[in-house]
């Protein structure tokens, strides 16, 4: 796991080097498969300013999460929630609900690393339903949870 980690690490920092006269303004979709490896997968996430995914628990993968530009307060289990800016990375362990919210002014970027990959997929398929809207669009996406065993708290 901590070589996984590392070599995460590695990635980002190739990414940020890559991608260092960014703008503000962000490539949509809002996410993106950035590398896939034996070990883990990369997805680049862009967050319109005060949104973020509900609480959702992973029941197959880790998931670090690098801050690449913005504000976000993240929370993890039932601890009080952290905020983290550019450079600042969290790891949400497999089976610990979490949630975070890009609490700045501006839209934010963050890099998401999934060990085992796998999830990377979930985003892919994500983008496509949101690209067909419809009445049933809840329920397609409420399907994609379950397929890729993520586990969404709904009364929150």
């Amino acid at each position: 796991m901590q070589s996984s980690l590392n070599t995460c690490r590695f990635y980002v920092k190739l990414w940020r080097t890559l991608f260092r006269n960014k703008e503000a303004t962000m490539p949509q979709p809002y996410a993106r498969t950035i590398l896939v490896r034996p070990e883990f997968s990369m997805v680049e996430l862009n967050v319109p300013a005060g949104e973020g995914p509900p609480p959702h628990t992973h029941t197959r993968e880790t998931e670090e999460f690098i801050v690449l530009q913005g504000v976000f307060e993240f929370y993890m289990g039932n601890k009080l929630p952290i905020k983290l800016s550019a450079g600042d990375r969290l790891t949400g362990p497999t089976g610990i609900q979490h949630h975070f919210r890009n609490v700045g002014e501006s839209p934010g970027q963050l890099i998401l690393c999934f060990m085992p990959p796998g999830c990377e997929r979930y985003f892919e398929k994500l983008e496509a339903e949101r690209a067909k809207p419809g009445p049933d669009l809840r329920e397609r996406i409420c399907n994609l949870d379950e397929q890729f065993g993520i586990i969404i708290d709904r009364e929150k």
